[in-house]
């Protein structure tokens, strides 16, 4: 039979409506667990045994395409995803990191119509390149290698991230967050979600923590009264708890965000809410109003231990098991030290 030559297969309605809405391409995906299936077959050696039996698709992980030299396609689908970001819940990753996996995986499903070999990976991430920033690309990489990898495809591990420079630190003075928050209410309106926009960059600055930290807050977490919030492990880049002070003028803002949010002070998108409507986007990002925190810190000689402590860099054994700190030194230390935006 030539290569033109084709066979009419039957198979069942529901099952290949089931595979479309996936957004497989049936036919394709057929022509490739066949082309496996004989491989498999072709694989088994003079003791009867299958070298290359296993396949992600029916819960046997160990071994999928093996020490794949041809780089043979891979079809997978939003199921495989899925099972593959519950996983990762399973394993303690935050619901937040998970959910930006799964975007980037199901980006490329879409791109390679849910089958792809190293070519197509490399042609993908290639796009890629020309349309986000290395750092961008080496976390779409990372998110990619570590989903093939669980699947035992292993010529995925050809594919390398970019070399990330390693720039002078970027200098963050107070005006730069002032106009940051200035320049989230471009059109001055004023309204609760530029308000809230706002609280998360004064926060921020005031307190050193990181953006994820922020969207993941509740309102439990707060004690606005005392000014301080018990960040429990799960919330934390880090996976360890602990407490962050912030001043009066956050407090103020805190207590106005509450009557305005009452189910939550924010919202993964609470800064990109706004700057996507906007033309010129803002040159600073949440991110680095940490950096103004740390930087000021230092300015007014507070203590590098006790910083460290707010800032959850945790790496000393002193820091993660010897320090005691308690909530009313650790404020009183911070009103020592006045970081302040607002006066």
């Amino acid at each position: 039979m030539s290569e033109e030559d084709t066979v009419t297969i039957q198979l069942p309605e529901d099952l290949v409506k089931k595979a479309e809405d996936e957004g497989l391409n049936v036919s394709k995906s057929c022509k490739v667990a066949l082309k496996r299936r004989i491989e498999s077959l072709e694989n088994i050696d003079t003791n009867g045994v299958n070298q290359g039996k296993s396949n992600f698709r029916n819960g046997n992980h160990s071994n999928c395409n093996g020490n794949n030299k041809g780089h043979n396609p891979v079809s997978f689908s939003k199921d495989d995803i899925q099972d593959f970001c519950n996983r990762l819940n399973a394993a303690g990753r935050s619901d937040l990191r998970v959910n930006a996996i799964q975007g980037k995986l199901k980006k490329l499903g879409t791109h390679v119509n849910w089958e792809c070999n190293l070519n197509d990976v490399t042609d993908y991430l290639n796009e890629r390149r020309e349309e986000v920033s290395n750092r961008t690309l080496s976390d779409d990489i990372q998110a990619i290698k570590q989903f093939f990898k669980d699947m035992n495809v292993y010529w995925i591990e050809k594919i390398k991230k970019p070399n990330l420079r390693k720039n002078k630190p970027r200098i963050v003075e107070k005006e730069d967050i002032l106009n940051f928050m200035d320049e989230l209410d471009h059109d001055k309106t004023g309204d609760k979600y530029v308000y809230r926009a706002q609280t998360a960059v004064h926060l921020s600055a005031v307190t050193g923590m990181r953006p994820w930290e922020i969207y993941r807050l509740d309102w439990e977490d707060l004690n606005i009264d005392n000014r301080i919030i018990d960040l429990p492990a799960e919330k934390t880049k880090t996976k360890g708890e602990r407490i962050v002070v912030f001043n009066e003028n956050a407090q103020k803002r805190l207590k106005k965000l509450k009557k305005l949010f009452p189910d939550q002070p924010f919202i993964h998108k609470a800064i990109y809410l706004i700057t996507n409507k906007m033309d010129e986007k803002p040159d600073l990002k949440l991110k680095h109003c940490r950096k103004f925190f740390s930087q000021e810190w230092g300015k007014k000689n507070g203590s590098t231990g006790i910083k460290e402590m707010l800032l959850g860099h945790f790496e000393s054994l002193d820091l993660r098991n010897y320090n005691g700190q308690t909530e009313e030194h650790l404020r009183k230390v911070y009103d020592n030290v006045g970081i302040k935006i607002l006066e």
